[in-house]
């Protein structure tokens, strides 16, 4: 994931974890990052929505928060 702060480009990368409700189904993913000595979640992507068209997947509708 590329930020911009302070103008500047800054990339950051790191484990993600998949949220499921009691069906499960993913209601979102949080994006982590990890800063030496602990792992802080940087990015909640929530919204989404997955359609099947034959063996790809798609996916779209994604808000981050």
């Amino acid at each position: 994931m590329a930020l911009i702060v302070d103008g500047d480009r800054e990339v950051a990368f790191g484990t993600y974890d998949m949220n499921e409700d009691a069906s499960g189904n993913v209601t979102s993913v949080d994006l982590n990052f990890n800063i030496g000595t602990t792992e802080v979640t940087i990015a909640t992507l929530t919204n989404i929505v997955v359609v099947a068209n034959g063996d790809n997947l798609s996916r779209f509708a994604l808000i981050v928060t």
